[in-house]
């Protein structure tokens, strides 16, 4: 409730001047009478409870609480709202600052708004579990390919755990040894035409799961590794080109002075916690392959989600000499929809010809992977 200003002209030069003691609203007073209406205000939220009234619920993104401009303020949300869906930025998911937790609590503790993270199911858990855990299911949800095929792998599984345990048994009863050096280095010669067998990623990595535990030679075991990469890593690493369009003209002038590199590309805002966090865990990786011939970081925000004081400060602490790109509302619209994204961080991976990576890392899972492409700055 915000009491207005207003002024009653009786002539062209006779003005009436009204004197208001606030102009702002309840969430900036502090008194008796701001007491009283939250007090009311959180018991009318109530009588919400068991559907003993219409809920108003309400999506809310690029919080920034910071400044004079009211609009990247969770606090200032309408009173009536019930239930608001943080869509970037969502508190507890990333570590906020203590402007964000003072603007949530008054919005959660004074208004009695009951705050709501948005997930994509797509995406459930991605940025917040380790790479090493949420790949192969990532990976899986990404190639499904129908359920027959699920069958037959699981039946494969299966017939591979057979053989190695009966396979044991018997080398045991011929040589009077367990697990023997002769019999793992048979499993490991056999392995190319048993990984064949599988439909998909994640089956095929629980088969070498399940044979590294038999493995103790240091030799088989790499030897097992390079084999699994050389047969599934091209299936990773699938591209597709870029349809032509406006939106793929903005893309290309953005990285057209990296051409001939490997890119990294991270979509973010100031006002994203994930987003800021992933920039930063990648701290010494960037440090690491800086100028690097081979790859480069790029980072693109646009205007709306990163006001231009919060841009400069984040950018000048955190990716100072990075390839940092603050563009115009409607051109991230249109890269939003070039690469199908709605929710922030987003990343994408493109190949040195210009083709974009179907499973591109997260800032999560970067390390493992640059690391395995690429040689560091200072070894070159």
């Amino acid at each position: 409730m915000i009491p207005l200003v207003g002024m009653i002209f009786t002539s062209c030069t006779d003005v009436e001047r009204l004197d208001f003691e606030h102009i702002g609203g309840y969430n900036t007073m502090n008194n008796g009478e701001s007491e009283a209406y939250y007090a009311n205000l959180r018991a009318y939220k109530e009588t919400a409870n068991d559907y003993n009234r219409p809920v108003a619920f309400g999506w809310f993104s690029n919080w920034a609480p910071a400044g004079v401009i009211r609009k990247g303020y969770l606090s200032s949300v309408p009173d009536s709202m019930d239930i608001v869906s943080m869509w970037s930025g969502a508190p507890g998911r990333h570590e906020i600052t203590e402007a964000q937790k003072k603007d949530k609590e008054f919005a959660q503790k004074v208004k009695g708004i009951r705050l709501l993270e948005v997930s994509l199911l797509s995406h459930l858990g991605k940025g917040r579990t380790p790479g090493r855990i949420y790949e192969e299911v990532e990976r899986q949800a990404e190639e499904e390919p129908n359920i027959s095929n699920r069958k037959q792998d699981g039946q494969t599984l299966d017939k591979a755990k057979e053989y190695l345990t009966k396979g044991d048994s018997v080398i045991n009863l011929l040589s009077g040894q367990t697990n023997s050096f002769l019999w793992q280095t048979t499993l490991v010669r056999r392995l190319q035409f048993d990984l064949k067998a599988y439909n998909t990623f994640s089956a095929a990595k629980r088969h070498i799961n399940i044979l590294n535990k038999y493995l103790t030679y240091p030799i088989l075991i790499a030897e097992t590794n390079r084999i699994f990469d050389s047969i599934f890593s091209k299936k990773a690493d699938k591209t597709y080109q870029l349809a032509e369009g406006k939106a793929t003209e903005i893309f290309r002038n953005i990285i057209k002075a990296h051409s001939g590199k490997m890119l990294f590309i991270d979509f973010w805002a100031t006002s994203c916690g994930g987003c800021r966090e992933g920039i930063e865990a990648t701290a010494q990786l960037r440090e690491d392959y800086k100028n690097h011939p081979q790859f480069q970081f790029i980072y693109i925000t646009d205007e709306r989600s990163s006001p231009k004081k919060t841009y400069d400060e984040y950018v000048a602490k955190n990716l100072q000499g990075e390839s940092s790109y603050r563009i115009s509302e409607s051109e991230f619209i249109y890269l939003r929809e070039l690469f199908k994204f709605n929710a922030i961080p987003h990343y994408e991976l493109i190949q040195k010809d210009g083709s974009v990576t179907i499973n591109p890392p997260t800032a999560w899972e970067l390390e493992e992977y640059i690391q395995k492409h690429f040689k560091k700055s200072n070894e070159l």
